[in-house]
């Protein structure tokens, strides 16, 4: 029994725009509730990454892409995570060659990082 209509997937985008509009204040007032990324957000980055990696170096021949951070504010910029790679995972900057891009808050890759994110 269905509790609800079937959706109109044709009206997808119109649904999240207006979704997203709706909550744009909510959204915003999340994110300045977060304390800011600290000064040494790079080297955890890089401390994280490159421990998952060299615990398990069988997964970045599993995932065996590059990819591109931006990340957003204070203590960001670009850093890259190029899984094809053997070790040397992490660097700064953007790869010349990359097949995933990735953009989050400083906020929100500190939490990631530091086991705070759900």
């Amino acid at each position: 029994m269905r509790l609800a209509p079937l959706p109109d997937w044709g009206r997808r985008m119109e649904h999240i725009e207006a979704m997203s509009r709706e909550h744009a204040a909510q959204v915003r007032a999340g994110f300045a509730c977060q304390p800011e990324a600290p000064a040494d957000l790079y080297e955890r980055f890089h401390e994280y990454f490159t421990g998952v990696l060299a615990a398990d170096p069988a997964a970045a021949r599993r995932v065996n892409v590059v990819t591109w951070w931006t990340v957003d504010g204070p203590h960001g910029g670009d850093w890259a995570v190029d899984f094809t790679r053997e070790r040397d995972w992490v660097s700064r900057g953007v790869p010349p060659r990359w097949n995933l891009r990735l953009k989050f808050p400083a906020t929100l890759v500190y939490q990631g990082v530091t086991g705070q994110a759900i």
